[in-house]
């Protein structure tokens, strides 16, 4: 499995409602039901592989991505 679907799992959510809210009143009720359905499924199908390859004896952190954001400060 591919863990950068993690930071899609995270922020797809997240984009959307962004887009759903700062779009108020120009877009009409069924663009927002379809996007928001859309998303909703997506993060689910995606999130289905973390729940059925997560090993319960060994538990912790599982999932985790590495990516550079701060480098001089060694945050990642």
């Amino acid at each position: 499995m591919e863990t950068s679907s993690l930071s899609v799992v995270i922020f797809l959510p997240l984009a959307i409602g962004l887009l759903l809210s700062c779009s108020g009143k120009w877009l009409p009720g069924r663009v927002w039901q379809v996007l928001g359905f859309g998303a909703t499924g997506t993060t689910f199908v995606l999130s289905i592989p973390f729940w059925t390859h997560y090993d319960l004896v060994d538990g912790g952190y599982q999932f985790i991505e590495r990516v550079p954001w701060i480098e001089d400060y060694g945050i990642y």
